[in-house]
């Protein structure tokens, strides 16, 4: 299932909350300029009610963890495309890099969720 395209990311919840992140990577990694303000989004369908939140992690120039801008928390219709978004996102002095980071929290084990069409853009 995707939401567009050919490919999407399907997450299976092993536990009740915990989610994933493009930090691991310098290759996922987004530039971002403190002159800029910068808006986050992706797409989310989940196969149970769980509640998910967008987080973006700014790191530092050798990727290290500095802060993180956060959308607000969001409770899924089950069987349902979603948008997520994360506005305002703005990178201070020493922060180079953005990473998404989304998160679940009161999810079932076993539920499904696909993620897809994610974006960073200038706002």
């Amino acid at each position: 299932m995707v939401h567009s395209g050919s490919w999407a990311l399907a997450q299976t919840a092993r536990s009740t909350s915990g989610g994933w992140d493009l930090d691991a990577s310098p290759a996922w990694y987004a530039a971002v300029s403190s002159s800029k303000s910068y808006t986050a989004s992706i797409w989310v369908y989940s196969t149970a009610k769980v509640t998910v939140v967008l987080n973006v992690n700014l790191l530092s120039a050798t990727g290290d963890y500095v802060d993180s801008a956060n959308g607000p928390n969001v409770t899924l219709t089950p069987n349902t495309w979603t948008k997520l978004t994360a506005t305002g996102i703005k990178a201070a002095s020493g922060e180079l890099y953005a990473g998404m980071e989304p998160n679940l929290e009161n999810a079932t084990k076993g539920t499904v969720m696909t993620w897809d069409d994610m974006s960073l853009t200038t706002a």
